[in-house]
């Protein structure tokens, strides 16, 4: 992978890596990697290196300097071919590069074939792209990039996608009836994300269907006075109807109770 957002910002793959020390050509290049093939236009460019209610007196000769100093670095660094592949035009500045070899591009790509094939029945091939996808997350999305608006919502949806692809990946797991893997994800999901119910309903199905009831109902019962004590409210229907049925013995894997996907 040449160029990696989802964590902080790498540029080739070389042990131990350099970053790169300016903030602004680290905001720069990443958001151009976000926008890989389009052309991103300086006020956008802009905001996200200075903020959008910043920003110098001259913006487009500030920007010209920051992707000079930007290729120059690059090509110092031993990728004179990243370098060239910035080209700028009237409407602004364009990144023209593999997307296989922009790690969010390639987390939305493999995310996108694991949803056809989920749609498919194609359930083993499907959890094979979704683990491809997370296996590319090194830590927060764009950890080490200053926070401007731009950066904070391009940083929110990478991490919701990220979540969603987790939950996909657990609730793939248990349909495939590999319930001790997806406890032990759903469970580490659980602490990250300890108020979330739809986490709770697939981390109460796979530590039911790996035999541990009570731990379930413990679960339920820990997030209904997080939920009372912090929010000031129960958790829903659904949430509530699981509980009920491992009060009565029930399994919870059956077609009768979809898992959320």
């Amino acid at each position: 992978m040449l160029i990696s957002v989802l964590g902080h910002l790498r540029i080739g793959e070389k042990s131990p890596h350099q970053p790169l020390k300016s903030s602004r050509l680290r905001s720069l290049l990443t958001a151009l990697a976000l926008n890989e093939g389009t052309t991103v236009s300086q006020e956008v460019l802009s905001s996200w290196v200075w903020g959008e209610s910043g920003g110098p007196a001259s913006v487009s000769g500030a920007l010209y300097t920051c992707m000079s100093r930007l290729r120059d670095e690059l090509v110092r660094r031993g990728h004179p071919e990243l370098s060239a592949a910035i080209t700028t035009s009237t409407c602004g500045y364009t990144l023209c590069w593999d997307r296989s070899q922009i790690d969010a591009s390639a987390f939305e790509d493999e995310l996108r074939k694991a949803r056809v094939r989920l749609r498919d029945g194609r359930l083993p091939e499907a959890l094979q792209h979704i683990e491809s996808s997370l296996r590319l997350w090194a830590g927060p999305a764009l950890a080490d990039i200053p926070p401007t608006g731009p950066v904070e919502r391009a940083s929110t949806h990478l991490e919701e996608a990220r979540f969603s692809a987790e939950l996909e990946e657990i609730s793939i797991n248990l349909k495939l009836r590999r319930p001790a893997e997806a406890r032990e994800k759903a469970v580490g999901l659980a602490v990250k994300y300890p108020l979330s119910e739809s986490v709770s309903q697939v981390t109460m199905v796979a530590l039911e269907q790996s035999g541990r009831r009570s731990e379930a109902l413990s679960h339920y019962w820990n997030l209904h006075k997080r939920l009372a004590d912090e929010l000031g409210i129960s958790p829903g229907a659904d949430l509530g109807n699981l509980y009920t049925r491992l009060l009565q013995g029930e399994s919870l894997f059956s077609s009768a109770s979809p898992l959320p996907l």
